[in-house]
């Protein structure tokens, strides 16, 4: 799998401004049956570790308990719809009422000094980058981190920079399609294994990752740095159940969405707005299986026939510009329902104001 592309590591602590974006995530995964109470507990035993949570009672047991009904305050939470501060004392509550067994080896399982929090991507004028020390691994000789993590900068809140960028004036106007189903693609083993020969088609059948960090193959750094600007985040998944969530919104931001369903394309490139932020979406045909939660390679990548290249015989493929990752001289250009990019700006979006501001006029 691709990771960030990390600078100098420099060994700041900050604290982290709030309830870290993965465990809303979890929350929201766990709230649609999509990932189980002991992952949903792993993340309340991360909020107790950190003291964003109180709690006299934990247990010894290994059982993993939490009430079914809970997963409507998780959607509440998820869907924004109730606050970080109701949902903590939602889970104070049921944990001080035996309602939620939170076992010694969760918590034991969690390194603090591994939560501690790094500042490691050099510079940003936009934005307070972090990842947690547990997510850093070493990449030939260089420490880099699995997942990042964005922050506002507090300043900028007030000398309206942010006004040239958010969409704070206009809720729910815009939404991103978060990559999942190609985030599944590239961990291994999986597509890419199969691709170099490691594996047999059995490969092309994956488990959908829905815990698992998106990384620069999933624009990781697009959707931390646009959900912070204002822009409401669905999935593929959303899309291929219902299509017609894209009219719910003025426009849709396209990231390196290289994996799609016929029905995903569809509405993609029916929908009247879209800007295309990557380079090499829409290129790969996918399935997906309800019953068992899993995508399936159906075409392009070169399967079934290495003449299987653009498996939606999209006409706007730029998938050649995909390692133009420095975006120099570059710009959006208008297509038959958007404008799109012809790079791929994983490692620079959350410095561009321009691109940024183009996204918000458009």
């Amino acid at each position: 799998m691709s990771v960030l592309v990390s600078s100098n590591l420099a060994h700041a602590q900050i604290d982290p401004p709030e309830i870290p974006q993965w465990v809303k995530n979890t929350a929201k995964w766990w709230s649609e049956n999509k990932t189980t109470d002991k992952q949903f507990l792993i993340s309340v035993a991360y909020l107790i570790k950190t003291n964003m949570v109180s709690s006299s009672n934990t247990n010894p047991s290994s059982d993993y308990k939490v009430p079914g009904w809970f997963k409507k305050v998780a959607t509440f939470y998820a869907d924004n719809k109730i606050t970080e501060e109701d949902f903590e004392k939602s889970i104070e509550y049921l944990i001080n009422t035996n309602s939620i067994t939170v076992s010694d080896s969760l918590l034991n399982a969690i390194d603090k000094r591994g939560l501690a929090t790094i500042n490691y991507h050099g510079f940003s004028p936009l934005f307070q980058i972090y990842a947690y020390a547990k997510d850093f691994r070493i990449i030939n000789g260089t420490h880099v981190p699995m997942e990042a993590h964005f922050a506002l900068k507090p300043d900028l809140m007030t000398n309206g920079t942010y006004d040239k960028i958010a969409l704070w004036d206009k809720p729910h106007s815009a939404a991103v399609i978060v990559p999942l189903f190609t985030s599944t693609a590239y961990w291994e083993p999986g597509f890419y294994t199969y691709y170099r020969g490691d594996c047999d088609s059995s490969c092309l059948t994956k488990k959908i990752l829905f815990d698992r960090p998106g990384g620069f193959s999933a624009s990781q750094n697009a959707v931390g740095t646009l959900q912070l600007l204002g822009y409401d985040t669905i999935t593929d998944l959303d899309v291929d159940q219902n299509p017609q969530i894209l009219n719910q919104y003025e426009k849709i931001v396209v990231l390196h969405n290289e994996y799609v369903t016929q029905q995903e394309f569809d509405a993609i490139t029916h929908h009247p707005k879209v800007i295309y932020l990557y380079a090499n979406p829409l290129y790969a045909k996918v399935s997906v299986d309800y019953s068992n939660d899993t995508i399936t390679l159906v075409k392009g990548h070169g399967y079934p026939t290495p003449q299987d290249r653009n498996a939606l015989g999209w006409k706007f493929d730029n998938s050649e510009k995909e390692y133009n990752t420095n975006c120099a001289h570059t710009s959006f250009h208008p297509i038959d329902n958007g404008i799109m990019l012809d790079c791929y700006p994983e490692n620079m979006i959350f410095t561009n104001m321009t691109i940024l501001k183009i996204m918000k006029d458009y």
